[in-house]
């Protein structure tokens, strides 16, 4: 027998108004008739059963109990008082997900509970959980979305062609619409259903009228069982080169394919639903395909351990407070974790960590707030810490996992530096530290820890920038730099140790992380864009601002793509790739 939860039925009093009659003599029955079809099929989600009472054979101050019967097991819907503002028509909210596939007997009885005595009127059932798309999404986007004028092949506004299975998943100027396995994602819902703005609402006011619950969740289902195509088949499921950015505000990693921009998952992290936990950065390990990734959250001082293949939530370890960054060896097998303390003057730590069997191996004390890191390319392998309280950059040798020494930044007197993120050469030649308050690169000898030049990237004097992230190109001899506070992109030639260029772009707002794919010929920059510095096309799902990746194209410092992604982003790291 398949049972009907009440938690999933609800009760709507439509056409209110009053009916004007008394009723006939005690011992007639409130007549229902059901005003659904009597053959009704209920597809993938929300469908509706509509009904009425036939007011006019009630007497009058009596309760009328209303109830749906599915398959002889009763659920009581409400009890009416009568006379009542109501000219007895009813429409049942009902969700196939708690029925089983097939045919159900399904019937509304009406009961006057001063008599006892009730009338009722049956319907057959037939529920489909499966949804086809050309059966099922298709006619719904043909005959609302997909019309001359908005969403058609012909008109395509903003770019978005709802005509097709292909032409969706391509998005539109903004990037995708829809999200494989995350409704709740995906931007059309926006759109469809989470907004009441009339200047937002889709289809617009001009086009008719909104999609009705049925459809909404026929196409929310849709999309969180996957976006299959008629074949059962889901989008993206052989995209490996991809770029992966935390998205701290949003308490999410989005998933991006790089070859077309789309974003290909939406990647839930964190278990509080009431506070963020902050997933501030994380590492993809550097096999072809990349086999796991892990992820900081800060707040709740965890590593998060996840499949790269099928973004499934692997393990989890406590790795203390205020883990920042995470960084592999090449071979995978062991991570670092900072654990960025930054109050009562407490001394961080380096975490290091099994990757393999998610244990913490040992502690390593830096004596400041270490933040950013970065291990050579080359045996014998060597960890830099920037201590972004301190001024310093801690050493530590890999392969014995410890301590080595602690050497100091330059500074003048009262100066402070905050070094937050540590890149090397591919030839392990020089370090470049980004030192965000002194608003400069310094680079050091990675041999002798030398500090050999300071980078000043101000344009202009009292220009403010805020160096965050930064990452040495593969294969072109530069440097690239996430500048934060003014929003620009500064690119350094490991030649000459000089600012070459800085870019700037409408699309750029607090730049924060970056990484570069092997070929050299793409930087790959998180904009955060919590003051709305670039104008969101439509706000997360907590209600935020929209933060992007913009794809920097190394060869004519143009953007040459930007994609909308969750709230407030800032970790990346692209597949393949040797990592961050």
């Amino acid at each position: 027998m398949a049972l009907l939860l009440p938690a999933v039925l609800a009760i709507v009093l439509l056409s209110c108004g009053d009916s004007g009659t008394t009723g006939p003599p005690t011992g007639d029955r409130p007549t229902v008739r059901v005003t659904s079809p009597r053959d009704l099929d209920a597809i993938a989600g929300v469908f509706v059963v509509e009904a009425d009472i036939d007011t006019s054979v009630i007497r009058g101050n009596e309760i009328i109990r209303i109830e749906v019967v599915v398959d002889g097991a009763p659920v009581v819907v409400d009890s009416i008082p009568y006379p009542a503002a109501w000219n007895g028509e009813l429409a049942f909210s009902l969700d196939t997900e708690m029925l089983t596939e097939g045919g159900h007997a399904l019937l509304v009885r009406a009961t006057d509970l001063s008599l006892n005595r009730y009338n009722s009127a049956s319907i057959s059932l037939t529920v489909q959980n499966q949804i086809v798309f050309s059966q099922h999404i298709q006619p719904i986007f043909r005959a609302t979305c997909a019309v001359a004028g908005c969403h058609d092949p012909a008109t395509r506004q903003n770019e978005l062609n709802l005509w097709t299975y292909e032409s969706i998943l391509e998005g539109s100027q903004h990037g995708s619409v829809v999200v494989p396995g995350n409704a709740a994602k995906s931007a059309m819902m926006f759109f469809i259903d989470f907004t009441e703005d009339p200047n937002l609402r889709m289809p617009p006011p001009s086009q008719g009228p909104a999609l009705n619950k049925a459809a909404i969740s026929r196409i929310r289902k849709w999309i969180n069982d996957g976006l299959k195509n008629d074949n059962g088949d889901e989008p993206f499921a052989n995209v490996t080169d991809r770029i992966f950015n935390t998205n701290q505000g949003a308490d999410a990693i989005s998933v991006i394919d790089r070859n077309t921009g789309l974003t290909v998952r939406v990647v839930p992290v964190g278990v509080d639903e009431n506070a963020p936990e902050v997933p501030h950065f994380l590492i993809t390990d550097n096999h072809d395909p990349a086999e796991y990734f892990y992820v900081t959250l800060i707040t709740s001082g965890e590593l998060w351990k996840f499949s790269a293949a099928d973004y499934t939530l692997l393990d989890k370890l406590d790795v203390g407070d205020q883990p920042a960054h995470v960084i592999l060896t090449e071979d995978g097998s062991t991570a670092f974790v900072s654990n960025w303390v930054t109050e009562g003057g407490a001394s961080g730590t380096i975490q290091v960590v099994d990757a393999s069997t998610m244990s913490r191996i040992k502690a390593i004390d830096t004596g400041g707030s270490p933040h950013g890191m970065r291990i050579t390319h080359d045996e014998p392998y060597t960890l830099f810490v920037g201590n972004s309280g301190t001024d310093n950059v801690t050493v530590v040798d890999v392969a014995t996992q410890s301590f080595v020494k602690t050497f100091p930044l330059l500074r003048n007197q009262g100066e402070s530096l905050n070094p937050l993120q540590i890149a090397i050469d591919r030839e392990d030649r020089y370090a470049y530290v980004a030192c965000h308050l002194s608003h400069e690169v310094q680079v050091f000898d990675v041999e002798t820890h030398e500090v050999v030049k300071r980078i000043d990237l101000r344009r202009f004097p009292g220009d403010v920038v805020g160096p965050f992230q930064l990452e040495a190109s593969p294969s072109l001899d530069l440097v690239v730099v996430a500048n934060q506070l003014n929003s620009t992109v500064s690119i350094i030639s490991t030649d000459s140790l000089a600012v070459v260029r800085t870019i700037e772009s409408e699309d750029f707002a607090q730049c924060h992380g970056v990484d570069i794919s092997e070929d050299g010929e793409y930087a790959y920059i998180t904009n955060e864009n919590t003051d709305s510095d670039v104008p969101p096309h439509h706000p997360t799902e907590t209600g935020g601002n929209p933060g992007n990746v913009a794809f920097v194209n190394l060869t004519t410092f143009l953007v040459d793509r930007v994609v909308e992604v969750e709230e407030d982003p800032t970790g990346i790291s692209i597949t393949p790739g040797r990592g961050n």
